[in-house]
């Protein structure tokens, strides 16, 4: 009997959720209609075209630090973005690593058939 790398004992073990996945999507759901309800509140609210522009010497370090802020915001946002999906990247691929050799061991070890 041929069967792939991929056996059914293997998936069962790699479609296993860690616990508190729910309560994390359930919490990025509720964020994001949140989020929905606030630009919704903007939108319906009149339109104001003219944006107050402080245009002296004294107000250029409040922009700056603004500007810096939304600097760091951004690349803090983006080194969490890469440290946390290289991490579940590299987990992935040592835990579907470990299945595949595991398996292809154990049909060596019966002298199976292995299909790729």
């Amino acid at each position: 009997m041929a069967v792939g790398l991929m056996g059914a004992r293997n998936l069962s073990q790699l479609s296993r959720r860690t616990p508190g996945v729910d309560v994390v999507l359930l919490g990025l759901l509720l964020a994001f209609l949140g989020m929905l309800m606030l630009y919704g509140r903007q939108v319906s609210g009149t339109y104001d075209r003219a944006v107050p522009i402080d245009l002296s010497i004294g107000a250029l370090p409040g922009y700056v630090a603004l500007s810096l802020a939304r600097c760091l915001a951004a690349f803090i946002l983006s080194l969490a973005f890469t440290l946390v999906w290289g991490s579940i990247a590299a987990t992935l691929r040592a835990i579907i690593g470990w299945a595949r050799y595991a398996e292809l061991l154990d049909y060596v070890a019966h002298d199976e058939v292995i299909t790729l």
